[in-house]
């Protein structure tokens, strides 16, 4: 048996100071409700970026809140990783299997997220430690089972769009998306680059 994360609690993620927003689209086919035939969005609190030691991009998005009635604990992390910042003042990226990743705790319910495939765009702000991007991933979401592990992976898609500044925490982001089997492997991180 599955815990899954109501799109309810999900809702009370949308509060809070933003440096962008994220919508989650779920694309289940077998019953129409739930979940509700409707995108669920997060205003992200904080949006950071990096370069790894290969010079590849980094980007992780962090929402966290807690229900102050209920004192129920929510957190989203998502990750993404490209092959490294445009030249110019804009680059796009062919999202690959090892592209993103993510987490999501709403209480005890967790839900894990691997994409499968999709396309990203980074933009150079004036500021120089800062970058906006844009994405929109298929996705696959794992639900935890009560008893541990992970249910059948169902597919999600994940838009959004964030200002990330430069900061050395990127990396511990990064391997918080990562753990506990979602680690990326098998294939090469670089994005076939196009413009």
């Amino acid at each position: 048996m599955t815990r899954a994360l109501p799109a309810g609690l999900l809702l009370l993620l949308l509060a809070g100071c933003s440096r962008g927003r994220v919508e989650l689209t779920p694309l289940q086919f077998r019953t129409i409700d739930p979940p509700a035939p409707r995108a669920v969005g997060f205003e992200i609190q904080d949006a950071i970026w990096d370069e790894d030691a290969d010079g590849r991009l980094r980007i992780a998005l962090r929402r966290e809140a807690t229900v102050p009635i209920v004192n129920l604990r929510q957190r989203l992390v998502l990750s993404l990783l490209l092959e490294r910042l445009p030249n110019g003042k804009a680059r796009e990226y062919r999202l690959t299997r090892t592209s993103l990743r993510g987490l999501a705790e709403v209480g005890p319910g967790q839900a894990r997220f691997e994409s499968i495939g999709g396309i990203a765009a980074v933009y150079r702000e004036d500021a120089a430690d800062e970058i906006r991007c844009v994405f929109r991933v298929l996705a696959q979401r794992s639900t935890a089972r009560l008893l541990g592990g992970f249910g059948k992976p169902t597919r999600v898609l994940l838009q959004g769009e964030v200002r990330a500044r430069r900061d050395a925490r990127t990396g511990a982001w990064v391997t918080e998306t990562e753990q506990g089997g979602f680690e990326r492997s098998g294939e090469s991180a670089d994005q076939q680059a196009r413009g």
